[in-house]
């Protein structure tokens, strides 16, 4: 059974897979490109937004197949607003490669844990009043695929007072971050549920590994996506709690804007 998109689609002979949007001061950002090409060219790459001061213009060598270009210090404008609580503040960014246009919504924010163990948004002590979803849909089946299903259910647990909710075993999918970033809203999300040690073989951790990328991968623009844990309650044996620390620290270097834990019991 497949539920949300599936499809085939016929691109370019080189064009732009995917980007990341990386914060690295408080007026600069990075953007890392990947580029699919089918031969050796030269390609020539345009960042524009309204939350950069002035359009990125580089002139790219690429190789055959697949590679990952790092662009830094881009700055941003005077103009520029950080996504909040109750304030989902985003910018449109246009990448384009030789006539080839990709366009990712991305929103900014600082969410980190201070010294003293406070929750801080933006260099602001926050409170974290989250409801728990455990993706139960017996209507359906399952959650909702699209934008207007999440941003009702979300909106209920706004209503009741909820600023954050936690997706209990599972990562929801694309258009329920989307809604929260619209909404102001913070998402946990969590690995799969396991049953006995996790990471105590060597196919538990390119699992753990490949889903946990893949996530961060996917859906690391959004700035309502806030924490990611490995799971919930996970029991480790000591080999696999060494595995998941070394785990750990990759996914934070990976990125840095979400904060992730091991959800050891």
């Amino acid at each position: 059974v497949i539920i949300g998109s599936f499809c085939l689609k016929q691109e370019e002979r080189a064009f732009i897979s995917s980007v990341r949007l990386i914060r690295t001061t408080e007026r600069e950002l990075t953007a890392e490109i990947e580029v699919s090409s089918d031969e050796e060219r030269e390609g020539r790459l345009r960042i524009t937004s309204e939350a950069l001061k002035e359009a990125a213009d580089v002139t790219l060598q690429l190789p055959q197949g697949k590679r990952i270009f790092r662009l830094e210090h881009l700055k941003l404008s005077e103009k520029f607003a950080e996504w909040d609580l109750s304030d989902g503040n985003q910018y449109e960014f246009t990448f384009s490669l030789d006539g080839h246009e990709k366009t990712e919504l991305a929103g900014f924010r600082d969410l980190i844990v201070d010294s003293s163990g406070r929750l801080l948004l933006n260099g602001r002590r926050i409170f974290i009043r989250a409801e728990s979803d455990f993706s139960v849909f017996p209507e359906t089946g399952h959650e909702p695929m699209d934008y207007d299903g999440w941003k009702n259910r979300l909106s209920a647990y706004r209503k009741y007072g909820a600023n954050a909710v936690r997706f209990v075993a599972h990562c929801p999918p694309e258009k329920a971050f989307q809604a929260a970033d619209d909404l102001g809203m913070l998402l946990f999300a969590e690995l799969s549920a396991a049953d006995g040690p996790v990471l105590d073989s060597d196919a538990s951790v390119r699992y753990y590994e490949t889903e946990l990328k893949q996530i961060l991968e996917t859906y690391g623009n959004h700035p309502s996506f806030g924490f990611l844990s490995f799971g919930d309650r996970i029991v480790y044996e000591e080999a696999g709690l060494l595995r998941a620390q070394d785990l750990l620290s990759r996914a934070r270097r990976y990125n840095p804007s979400v904060l992730v834990y091991t959800g050891h019991k």
